[in-house]
């Protein structure tokens, strides 16, 4: 598995300014801390304090890398940089697909317990809750093969996403209008593409 996890600008010697990107396994870090994460904990212990927090900060560590790492597949002039890019973002979405269970149940226990939260974290609870429940979760206990057709349908959409996005970034077709097909677009919008 790859992905970026290194994003800077570069220095003398390498095109001054341009940002470059490092394929290295910036997803694949991600995923094993989130994969040690979840199996520490039980049902039994499980609190807004020892679950939840700690998994929303894992979260918003790396949510800073992440957005870096998708923008890159936007505005890198590097074809390279691009492909790494949306080569993290698919190992990310597969992740996001194929969540944990037993996560999820530490999650549900939490919603359980009923503990006296404010509203903030009760609703990050809940909102955890309903990813789980949205990728499936909830099919894991009655039909596995539901579950495994659910997860090869969002993968599907996944990269039928990232191929049309590469499509539209990468096109060179466009649709070509005379003069009179342009009458009533605004004077400055013209200007701006001169023909």
């Amino acid at each position: 598995m790859g992905g970026i996890a290194c994003v800077g600008v570069s220095k003398a010697g390498k095109n001054d300014g341009e940002i470059w990107a490092t394929p290295t396994p910036s997803p694949c870090r991600y995923i094993s801390h989130a994969f040690c994460f979840y199996r520490r904990g039980s049902s039994l212990t499980a609190c807004l304090v020892n679950v939840i927090l700690p998994f929303a900060e894992l979260e918003n560590i790396h949510a800073g890398e992440r957005a870096v790492i998708e923008a890159l597949k936007y505005c890198s002039p590097d074809a390279e940089n691009r492909r790494a890019s949306e080569e993290s973002e698919r190992i990310w979405g597969e992740h996001r697909a194929q969540k944990n269970k037993f996560f999820y149940l530490l999650v549900k226990a939490v919603k359980t317990r009923n503990e006296s939260l404010d509203p903030e974290s009760q609703k990050l609870v809940d909102m955890m809750l309903l990813d789980f429940v949205q990728n499936g979760m909830e099919l894991a206990e009655d039909n596995a093969d539901e579950l495994d057709k659910l997860h090869q349908n969002n993968a599907r959409i996944e990269q039928l996403c990232l191929d049309f996005q590469a499509n539209l970034r990468e096109g060179e077709t466009g649709e070509w209008l005379t003069t009179d097909e342009l009458k009533g677009v605004p004077e400055y919008d013209l200007a701006t593409y001169p023909f």
